[in-house]
């Protein structure tokens, strides 16, 4: 497709590939040539770092060709199914079956409809044993098993620690049949082909004498420079998050028992001040960027916080780029983070509490000092913070409905404390989540909270703060919810369901109907309770630091 068909559809600057400081090598006859893909639209797709890292590190290894790819919208994905013309890289618009691999990045169940999509529409057979070419590789999944019918390798973990042996293996690999780059590739730590397995009562277990059995998940031990993006592309359409991020830590050091991420992203790891001023101030002026963002899972504990906004902020206060933090937890230290912040401009205050009762905080692993958080509260209101935004969960093990209305009494509590140093309420913006036991967490046995007991708490507590007009909740999609829940603890015998829901989906139904999806099932002698009664998990067969569990709190 040419960039002036381009003109045809909304937005044709998601798929023109020619953004400020990109620097593409076209591709040459010998070259391992791979497309990123990322199964969101553009702007999601370009706000994620991972994803950005990945494609730098590609774009610049030697012998290697590597293009981006995104979810098409809607009017372009209709028009190459009508005209039967396939889905295409940014860079060059080749179609996606002539690459030799398509590296997905992957880290939300939600997506698997869409990667399927991809594929399709990139004119690739779904169904893996039937190609040989591309190669489809998945990084980002703790549980890859529902895709297994689809992909021939996964990444278990950070891709970092294994890039450089990874590409040089498949580029040694290149003219090999499929088999055959299974069993070089099989050699590299934190690489898992599933058809290197079989399921046995409900466990995985090796069936080829190349499998690896426990598997390791692989984790980044020191964030070096090399692998931070310095080319930071300007897309020329705002992106979801459109801002220069730098990633100042990864895992997280508290105990939060219900967090998957900070399971998967153990052991906590920092990177030293001076290195991410360094990022900071070299990506701010190869771009020009109004604003900056601290990335990471808890970064207002980030030791060397203080340290960092004391170094970088003279420079962008001088230079009016504002400075961004994720949610905040309430701590002693995050009063004086917000004073050192009082330049920037105001667009809300952000804080994860998850539940208004103290002993399900404890219960949960979310600590959480209550005075620290008033004197948050009260400075917000000094500071001119008019939006204050709330995080909570309902359907917690052992929650009751009482410890449900304790959120509207913390929020009227919170908001008179407000009122009284300010003279006037905050806009209280408050986002209540359905809580989902997720695969390597402390819960992950537990199981969800049904459809009946969620709605009576959602309708409680929105009863109970319906004369506030200051606050406004907002609640998740329970069907959203149950199929992340489904999705992230089924077994591989789940894909061939996933399969007919794809199939229906592109007739035209609704991937969240839930009906849908239990029809599906048992026309597949399935049935979804099995998913949730089994307990699979594929934690089981992963070792890290030479041992077979993950980080826990207990």
């Amino acid at each position: 497709m040419r960039d002036t068909d381009l003109l045809k559809f909304q937005r044709p600057a998601r798929y023109l590939g020619k953004e400020q400081n990109l620097e593409f090598k076209e591709p040459q006859s010998k070259d391992l040539r791979v497309c990123l893909c990322f199964p969101e639209i553009y702007e999601v797709g370009m706000s994620n770092l991972g994803f950005r890292i990945v494609y730098e590190f590609f774009s610049n290894f030697e012998g290697l060709s590597c293009e981006r790819c995104f979810m098409p919208a809607e009017d372009l994905a209709t028009y190459l199914q009508e005209r039967r013309e396939p889905l295409f890289s940014l860079e060059t618009k080749t179609p996606l079956k002539d690459f030799d691999l398509l590296a997905f990045s992957l880290n939300y169940e939600l997506n698997f409809i869409n990667f399927l999509k991809m594929i399709s529409l990139g004119g690739i057979e779904l169904d893996k044993s039937k190609r040989e070419k591309p190669l489809i590789i998945v990084g980002g999944l703790t549980n890859p098993e529902p895709l297994v019918s689809f992909v021939d390798i996964f990444f278990l973990g950070e891709f970092e620690p294994q890039a450089n042996t990874f590409i040089k293996a498949l580029k040694l690999s290149k003219s090999l049949s499929k088999r055959e780059k299974f069993s070089a590739l099989s050699e590299i730590e934190g690489v898992y082909i599933p058809d290197f397995y079989c399921l046995e009562r409900n466990s995985l277990q090796p069936k080829e004498k190349e499998a690896k059995f426990p598997l390791t998940w692989q984790y980044y031990q020191e964030f070096k420079d090399n692998f931070y993006p310095k080319n930071w592309l300007i897309p020329y359409i705002p992106l979801v998050f459109d801002r220069v991020q730098a990633e100042v830590q990864r895992g997280c050091p508290n105990s939060c028992r219900f967090c998957q991420a900070r399971c998967v992203y153990f052991p906590y790891r920092q990177r030293p001040p001076a290195l991410v001023k360094k990022h900071l101030i070299s990506l701010y002026e190869k771009t020009g960027y109004e604003e900056i963002s601290l990335s990471g899972l808890s970064v207002i504990d980030y030791s060397s916080l203080e340290e960092l906004l004391k170094e970088i902020i003279p420079y962008f206060e001088k230079r009016k780029v504002g400075i961004l933090l994720p949610s905040l937890r309430p701590q002693g230290k995050a009063s004086k983070i917000l004073k050192l912040l009082n330049f920037a401009k105001k667009t809300g205050l952000t804080l994860a509490l998850e539940t208004a009762n103290p002993l399900l905080r404890r219960k949960i692993g979310k600590y959480i000092d209550i005075d620290d958080l008033k004197e948050l509260v009260k400075l917000a209101s000094h500071r001119q913070y008019r939006v204050l935004k709330f995080y909570f969960m309902i359907g917690l093990p052992g929650e009751s409905f009482e410890e449900v209305l304790e959120i509207g009494s913390f929020l009227k509590e919170l908001a008179l404390l407000y009122k009284k140093e300010k003279g006037s309420y905050p806009q209280m913006n408050v986002t209540i989540s359905y809580f989902i036991p997720k695969p390597f967490t402390d819960f992950e046995k537990e199981k969800m909270a049904d459809f009946e007991e969620l709605i009576k708490k959602k309708d409680l507590l929105k009863k109970s703060v319906r004369s506030l007009r200051f606050i406004k909740l907002k609640f998740s999609n329970y069907r959203v919810s149950f199929l992340e829940y489904l999705l992230s603890r089924a077994n591989r015998r789940i894909s061939p369901l996933l399969r007919e829901v794809f199939l229906k989906v592109e007739e035209g139904a609704d991937y969240l109907d839930l009906a849908l999806w239990k029809e599906l099932s048992q026309k597949n002698n399935l049935e979804l309770e099995y998913f949730l009664e089994e307990e699979f998990s594929f934690k089981s067969i992963i070792k890290k630091d030479g041992k077979v569990f993950f980080k826990s709190s207990v």
